[in-house]
């Protein structure tokens, strides 16, 4: 922690040290603009003067005495220039200046140098014309007087000479001067000191914003590294108090997490013993036994009543209860919960009394299911806890503040004071003895105020030992009211007798043949067909080879789930097929999930025989328009070819009886010591043989790959468990085509029905060689 704080103060010091030399690079390039700016107005200037010396040479009217005190004017503001540059500081440190005044030095040095040659110029050019002018003016001097002695013009024409040659030697000197001012280095270094300033001025430039970018950098790594340091020590902190709340956290979880695992698994077998309890009623013609039935149900019944407490417990607990918004009326509302608890309370002689203040017209709108699961937990206790009294339900509704309000008060044995708190946490009872002599799982008020709660409304209580108890249950409710002459509609379902019934293909896939009998038996009750297979893959491959009008599909099964399989079957062309899934997750996301990837309806485990009816009404339109498309592509379908080998049983004398294995069989042999074992084993094969036979043959006649597959995997099982190996190893193969959805070739199919045969009649002829005493020497050989 110390280090992680030490390398951020190392970051903010970096930062700032950067940011000094950014500034620095950034007032440095100010100055060198400054100085190169001024510079130059000093080159421009003494190249002017330079220009104009040339014109002068080439005889334009330019006073030289102006020009000389121009160029006396420029050395001096160079002097001013040069004193400036040296007093000044580029930036903070003193190896920019240096730079500057090297440059400016080696220009000064160069821009004398060129003033002092513009001034001696100036002077040849003076001097040269003026020497012109003295020959011009002898010339004339010398045509105007007469002819002299020879000695006198001797002399003259020595004079004129000496002022020719002085003449010419100043015109040489300017061409000289000339050719240095105007060719060569002298005429460009004003051009490179500006160039050279300039890129001072701009690697300055680039310097400074490196440096920025570096600053910025670190600072931005100095207010990480400052927030993660802080960070940890807020973690370190709160680490105890961290690890405390998760450890909390991860019981509550692992707590809930059992109860909704376990009330899940315990569904599926509930699912067989409600279902063969229903089965027996509705077929026994024994009172008693229909009697001792109905007890089983009712058991069931109150078994899965306390699951669903669980489950509901459970998804309260984990945020998961969703609320759903419909429109009710206050009867729709407690109706069914006095319907279903009226002969409770007239069993044990309570009077369930109802008293309403809320206008007959009057809709709401919220989770009505919801609320009536509220209204029946706490009813249901009330009448669980009275004996010979009364219980009654009054509802009132404030229309100011659109709160509706309900009291359910019973003279029942009544609560302690200092109870009353503990009866809303979950698995608490008011007394231990309670549970022993009233039962209950101790949930029910734990989810009525959890509902409540969520539901934004209040649940309190009051109660007084030996006289009675009072909830008051009040909530905000959406309103939507209906005119008097509107009655309220209630939806009622049509009795069965009322539908009419379309007969229907049922495709059943579940892996528990428990709960696969029961559904096949409830849609035979129901007078529809159906058909059993043990995974999806199987139900892909069934719907391939006969036209269903609805597929009962379970979501949890080997090979492929119920899920993967309705993802087939609608991605291939079975779009219009009904599809009801069953589970037995009541969570609204499991049914979601089967919704979302094709299924029509969900059925909850245990399914019961109404629910069922019931979905099926609901989508009798769909069946009645799916059936007359099934019916029109049967009338569709070509003729089949008349071409195909059938399948058959080949006489005795046809088969090749050396190709039997019983008589080699070591699994056989293994009993020798035990011919009854032996004997059972002979006449279990024949019969499985012969049926097997029999429906294979079956089987390929109508085309049908679910049952060929089911037929070789019976006879590979019986071949195996025998030691008849080629069988076997053939079972196997095909049974491997016909579980992908390939039937069989017929070649190969009758030679598995020849060595059924041929191992047939041998173990005929075993069991006849037992009858005479002979099949014991025989098996031992």
């Amino acid at each position: 922690m110390n280090n992680l704080i030490l390398l951020s103060r190392s970051f903010l010091a970096l930062s700032l040290v950067l940011t000094v030399f950014a500034i620095n690079g950034f007032v440095a390039q100010r100055q060198y603009t400054a100085v190169s700016i001024e510079l130059t107005e000093l080159g421009h200037d003494v190249l002017a003067l330079r220009d104009q010396a040339v014109a002068f040479n080439s005889g334009y009217a330019i006073t030289p005495y102006v020009l000389a005190q121009q160029v006396v004017q420029n050395e001096r503001d160079l002097d001013k220039f040069t004193a400036m540059a040296q007093n000044n500081a580029f930036g903070f440190f003193s190896a920019n200046s240096s730079k500057v005044e090297a440059v400016i030095e080696r220009y000064s040095a160069q821009h004398i140098n060129l003033s002092q040659r513009i001034d001696n110029l100036i002077a040849l050019i003076i001097a040269r014309d003026s020497a012109k002018t003295s020959i011009d003016m002898r010339d004339a001097v010398l045509a105007d007087v007469a002819p002299t002695s020879p000695t006198v013009l001797s002399k003259e024409s020595e004079t004129e000479n000496s002022y020719l040659e002085r003449y010419l030697l100043l015109k040489n000197e300017v061409s000289n001067l000339l050719d240095e001012i105007l060719l060569g280095k002298n005429a460009a270094f004003v051009e490179n000191t500006e160039n050279q300033i300039k890129y001072m001025a701009l690697s300055a430039l680039q310097t400074s914003f490196i440096y920025f970018v570096l600053a910025l950098c670190s600072f931005i790594a100095y207010i990480f590294l400052s927030s993660w340091a802080r960070e940890n020590q807020l973690k370190k902190l709160n680490e105890d108090l961290t690890r405390l709340t998760e450890k909390a956290e991860r019981a509550n979880q692992a707590k809930t997490l059992f109860l909704a695992t376990m009330s899940h698994e315990l569904r599926t077998p509930m699912n067989g013993v409600l279902g063969m309890a229903e089965l027996i009623v509705d077929e026994t013609k024994e009172e008693i036994t229909r009697k001792h039935a109905k007890i089983i149900g009712e058991s069931g019944k109150h078994l899965v009543t306390i699951l669903n407490d669980i489950l509901d417990f459970s998804k309260v607990e984990q945020g998961k209860m969703e609320f759903e918004k419909v429109s009710f009326s206050l009867s729709q509302l407690l109706d069914p919960v006095t319907n279903s608890l009226h002969s409770v309370a007239e069993d044990k002689n309570v009077k369930l009394e109802i008293g309403s203040n809320v206008p007959q017209d009057m809709l709401f709108l919220s989770d009505s299911s919801r609320l009536r699961q509220v209204i029946f937990n706490i009813v249901g206790n009330a009448i669980k806890f009275t004996e010979n009294g009364f219980v009654r339900i009054t509802s009132d509704f404030d229309a100011d503040d659109n709160w509706l309000h309900f009291w359910i008060k019973d003279s029942g044995v009544g609560i302690p004071q200092d109870k009353l708190d503990q009866i809303f946490e979950p698995f608490r009872q008011a007394e231990s003895s309670t549970n022993r002599k009233f039962g209950g799982t101790g949930l029910g008020l734990s989810i009525v105020k959890k509902i409540i709660t969520q539901m934004n409304g209040r649940v309190t209580v009051t109660s007084e030992v030996g006289k009675g108890t009072e909830f008051y249950i009040s909530l905000p409710i959406e309103v939507m009211r209906k005119s008097a002459e509107q009655p309220i509609e209630v939806p009622t379902l049509h009795a069965p007798e009322e539908v009419k019934q379309v007969p229907l293909n049922v495709l059943i896939a579940d892996d528990n043949p428990v709960n696969a009998m029961l559904a096949k038996r409830h849609c035979e009750s129901l007078g529809h067909k159906a058909d059993t297979v043990e995974n999806g893959k199987l139900a892909v491959v069934a719907l391939k080879q006969k036209n269903y009008h609805l597929v009962l599909m379970d979501k949890h099964m080997p090979v492929m789930d119920g899920v993967d399989a309705i993802r087939q079957i609608r991605n291939q062309k079975y779009r219009d097929t009904i599809i009801f899934a069953c589970t037995a997750d009541v969570f609204r996301e499991a049914h979601d999930e089967l919704l979302g990837i094709g299924a029509n309806h969900v059925l909850t485990k245990p399914m019961q025989k109404n629910s069922l009816e019931e979905a099926i009404y609901l989508y009798l339109d769909e069946f009645e328009k799916l059936d007359k498309k099934l019916q029109q592509s049967e009338c569709d379908e070509p003729v089949a070819s008349d071409n195909v080998v059938a399948l058959s049983r080949l006489p005795k004398k046809e088969l090749k009886l050396t190709e039997e294995e019983l008589t080699t069989s070591a699994n056989l042999k293994a009993f020798a010591e035990e011919p009854e074992v032996v004997q059972d084993l002979l006449r279990l094969m024949v019969e499985e043989f012969e049926r097997s036979s029999d429906n294979l043959i079956q089987a390929f006649t109508e085309h049908n790959v679910v049952k060929i597959f089911k037929t070789l995997h019976i006879v590979r099982g019986t071949a195996m468990d025998l030691g008849i190996s080629n069988l076997a190893r053939l079972a196997k193969d095909n049974e491997r085509k016909a579980q992908n959805g390939n039937v069989p070739d017929s070649t190969t199919l009758q030679e598995i029905l020849n060595l059924m045969s041929v191992n047939i009649h041998q173990a005929n002829r075993m069991l006849e060689s037992f009858n005479t005493g002979t099949g014991q020497s025989e098996q031992a050989q």
